[in-house]
């Protein structure tokens, strides 16, 4: 597989910043990295990152939905052939949607572990170029299935009164599943 990157010069910069970084904040520059990663293969796929917290959040509603009919090395999703969603860091804001984890076999992973990227809260102090948050003002993901993995992850519940976690159906009050590694978890309070 060829590597290719061409990067069309803009304003010099002085701190490392993302593809999708690059392009929001200079106009001017252009960056193209290809023969990397796919967004989409046969067990895995990548939403795409904007700079938009919103648009994220619809890409990785539509990954995840993507994930769910994936066929991984073309045979059915099982213990022993999963799909997953890889998140790039950024923030992915739900809106007032919540990330249903539905489907045993189909995991949600950020690409970086958290302790590499700590911050803090998004909505207050911004975030590091190296954090996975998902965002939601309802409840922020709910796994109702014993085999998914959730990790990598920081999830923020943007009003109060929601859940950053919710484990409902199958999932619920079982004790062999479903997999949580490396998330954090984050609610509103109230202010009385």
């Amino acid at each position: 597989m060829a590597v290719t990157l061409t990067i069309n010069p803009g304003p010099a910069l002085s701190d490392p910043v993302s593809l999708a970084d690059l392009n929001a904040i200079y106009s001017g520059a252009t960056a193209t990295l290809s023969g990397v990663f796919e967004l989409e293969g046969t067990a895995y796929v990548i939403p795409e990152v904007t700079a938009s917290a919103s648009t994220n959040g619809t890409n990785l509603l539509n990954a995840y939905t993507a994930a769910k009919a994936l066929t991984p090395h073309g045979s059915a999703l099982g213990s022993g052939n999963r799909a997953v969603v890889l998140l790039p860091p950024g923030v992915y804001d739900l809106g007032a949607s919540t990330l249903e984890m539905d489907t045993d076999y189909v995991d949600v992973i950020g690409f970086l572990n958290l302790d590499h990227g700590r911050a803090a809260s998004s909505s207050t102090l911004g975030y590091t170029h190296l954090s996975t948050i998902i965002q939601s003002s309802d409840d922020v993901v709910d796994i109702s299935e014993e085999s998914a993995t959730l990790a990598n992850v920081k999830l923020e519940a943007t009003v109060t009164g929601k859940h950053a976690f919710v484990l409902s159906g199958n999932g619920a009050g079982n004790s062999s599943g479903p997999n949580l590694y490396n998330v954090e978890m984050v609610t509103a309070t109230s202010n009385d």
